[in-house]
């Protein structure tokens, strides 16, 4: 089931971007490669890594998060998406 504005049968990937289930076609691997290439975007990686989780990727996604926290561990939101990630909770809900 996609998100609210995204096409039907596509789900919305990490910083709001169309794919089917994530980054899928050059313009998503390109958004998700500038995002981990960037180590100060925390919020980047911690979207990113929730998102991997979510899709069964837990390894990555942990490292991703982790990367995150390290960064700034004072952030809430990487917390609350990490937590969301692990209880199956659909992104935006």
């Amino acid at each position: 089931m996609g998100h609210a504005g995204a096409a039907e049968g596509q789900e919305q990937g990490p910083k709001g971007r169309q794919g089917l289930q994530g980054p899928q076609g050059q313009e998503g691997q390109l958004g998700f490669q500038k995002v981990l290439v960037n180590p100060k975007d925390d919020t980047g990686q911690s979207e990113i890594g929730s998102w991997y989780i979510r899709v069964g990727q837990r390894e990555k996604g942990e490292e991703l998060i982790a990367k995150a926290l390290n960064r700034n561990a004072d952030e809430m939101w990487h917390y609350v998406r990490a937590a969301e990630a692990y209880l199956g909770v659909p992104k935006g809900k």
